[in-house]
């Protein structure tokens, strides 16, 4: 029986992040087929988020080269201009939208892929997809074939940077949004809307090795689960961790404040794309406040 611990704090969390002896559980097995032909499976496969070692270096690479191309400005533009005629319910995915035309898909077909985005996304990661694997099949199949590439492993990263755009940039601007807050300071705005709501409240890890977390100890093959929602309210690191300020990451004296929340991860797998989700989401933000 396989170990399971959780870890609440932010030194914790942030340590097995840090730490190349944790790495990401391996995949469920997929059906025999299902993962050679664009699918849930074959996506997953694919995906730098589910990879190891060499291949998540390389899949990283790919997706790190396709947003160093796009600059955050430009797509914080595009979103502010796309939101000002989305209505609220539309908004939290305007960044999908904007991110589609990015990566080469033709704007008449751009809702077409957001709704196969919004499909695939409910499914993504294991143990989600129960009742759902249709629909994300036909969606991943949908993605392929508007997006420039053939069934590639580079058009793999492309879908899988829709994907994992969709849940946590809507996520973060449904956060901010119901929030009270200076919307001149979108980016304190969204910093803590993204500390109090993090978009994966959860990530897992297995232990290569035995070692030990906070000082309690881990056996070889343990599932750790970082948990990203109380360790972004570890009151060791915030003060009145469950107050919504977002100020608090700006000094009194105009240096550093309180360090950024883990939503975005952090050490050996940070998000590549947090500057260009935070930019979308500005965007969104100053629209809808208008």
């Amino acid at each position: 029986m396989t170990t399971t611990i959780r870890v609440e704090s932010y030194a914790g969390v942030r340590a097995v992040l840090s730490d190349p002896g944790f790495v990401v559980p391996a995949l469920p097995e997929a059906p025999d087929g299902a993962a050679s032909t664009p699918s849930l499976a074959w996506l997953r496969e694919h995906a730098t988020r589910f990879s190891t070692g060499g291949d998540h270096r390389r899949r990283r690479a790919f997706a790190s080269a396709l947003l160093s191309g796009l600059a955050p400005s430009d797509l914080r533009r595009e979103a502010e201009a796309r939101a000002r005629s989305a209505g609220p319910d539309q908004a939290p995915h305007v960044p999908v939208a904007v991110l589609s035309a990015s990566l080469g898909i033709p704007e008449a077909d751009v809702p077409e892929a957001v709704a196969a985005v919004r499909d695939v996304a409910a499914a993504y990661f294991p143990g989600t997809e129960e009742g759902r694997e249709d629909r994300a099949d036909a969606g991943v199949r949908t993605l392929v074939r508007l997006l420039p590439d053939s069934a590639t492993e580079e058009a793999a990263q492309r879908v899988c940077l829709l994907v994992q755009t969709c849940d946590a940039t809507a996520g973060l601007v449904r956060a901010a949004l119901d929030r009270d807050g200076d919307h001149d300071d979108a980016w304190g705005l969204l910093t803590e809307a993204l500390r109090l709501s993090p978009p994966a409240p959860v990530m897992k890890r297995t232990a290569l090795g035995d070692t030990e977390i906070d000082g309690v100890p881990v056996p070889e093959g343990a599932l750790v689960l970082l948990d990203l929602a109380a360790a972004n309210r570890d009151p060791d690191v915030y003060k009145d961790p469950d107050r919504f300020a977002p100020e608090r990451y700006a000094g009194d004296d105009g240096g550093p404040g309180e360090p950024p929340p883990l939503s975005f991860g952090a050490g050996e797998r940070p998000c590549p794309g947090s500057d260009h989700a935070l930019a979308m989401a500005t965007g969104v933000l100053h629209a809808q406040a208008r």
